[in-house]
C-alpha cells in the first residue's frame, strides 16, 4: 500500500522495500512449509538466499528514498567503500574467536560471517542516506526504516555468532530483534501511507543539484 500511495522517488524506494519484504516473507514461508513437512535444514539452506538478496533491495531503496542518487560523487562512493571495508573488518574482529573454533564447513563459515557484515553495511548505508536526505514529511518514516535495518543487522550478528558456536541461533534476543525490525517496517509503511499525496516529490527532482546540508536528524 505504501508503494501504491507514493509517487516519484518515494514510489521507487517503496517498490524496492516491497520486493525486499516479499523476499523476507518468502524465506520465512519456505522454512515454515519445510518445518510442517518434517524437513530439517542445516545451515546454509536455499531459503537463506532470499535474505541476502533482500539486503541489496533495502540498501538501494534507502538511497532512492533519500533522493541521493544525483548527490553522490565518485569521492563519496570511494568513502562509502572504505566505510564498508571498516565494517567488514570490525565484524571479522568481533567474530574472530567463533570463526577460529567453528565446526562449520568453510563455505558455511563464510556465509555466517557474511550475514552481519552485509546487514551492518546496509545499516551504515541507511545512516549515510538519512544524513544526505532533504528534510521533509517522509523523514520520520525514513528514520523508522533505518532503525528497522539496524535491528535486523544486530539480530543477524547474534544469529551468526550462534551458528559459528554450533548453537541454534533462533529465538531469544535475535528473534526479538527480527520481530522488532518487521514491526518497524510496517510502522514506516503506515507513516508513508498517511502522508498527503502532494507531499511526495516527483522523480524529476532526482536530476536537480542539491546544496549540501549541515543539519541532520536524530531500526
Amino acid at each position: 500500500f505504501a508503494f501504491r500511495r507514493s509517487s516519484g522517488n518515494d514510489r521507487l524506494a517503496w517498490l524496492a522495500f516491497t520486493i525486499g519484504s516479499a523476499l523476507y516473507f518468502a524465506g520465512n514461508f519456505s522454512y515454515m512449509v519445510l518445518a510442517v513437512n518434517g524437513v530439517t535444514l542445516t545451515f546454509p539452506s536455499y531459503p537463506e538466499a532470499a535474505y541476502f538478496v533482500m539486503a541489496a533491495f533495502f540498501a538501494g531503496g534507502m538511497f532512492i528514498y533519500a533522493k541521493a542518487r544525483r548527490r553522490i560523487t565518485s569521492v563519496q562512493i570511494y568513502n562509502l567503500i572504505r566505510v564498508y571495508c571498516v565494517v567488514t573488518l570490525a565484524v571479522l574482529f568481533m567474530l574472530n574467536g567463533p570463526i577460529l573454533t567453528t565446526k562449520l564447513a568453510p563455505f558455511a563459515t563464510f556465509l555466517a560471517f557474511l550475514y552481519p557484515a552485509l546487514w551492518l553495511s546496509v545499516a551504515v548505508s541507511g545512516v549515510v542516506a538519512l544524513i544526505m536526505a532533504p528534510r521533509g514529511r517522509s523523514t520520520f518514516a525514513f528514520i523508522l526504516m533505518v532503525t528497522a535495518v539496524t535491528a535486523e543487522a544486530l539480530a543477524d550478528f547474534r544469529y551468526a555468532e550462534a551458528l559459528l558456536k554450533g548453537t541454534d541461533g533462533l529465538g531469544g534476543i535475535s528473534q526479538m530483534l527480527w520481530v522488532t525490525s518487521a514491526a518497524l517496517i510496517v510502522w514506516a509503511a503506515i507513516e508513508q501511507i498517511a502522508l498527503p499525496k502532494q507531499a511526495a516529490e516527483p522523480a524529476s527532482q532526482g536530476n536537480e543539484t542539491y546544496a549540501p546540508r549541515a543539519d541532520r536528524s536524530a531500526l
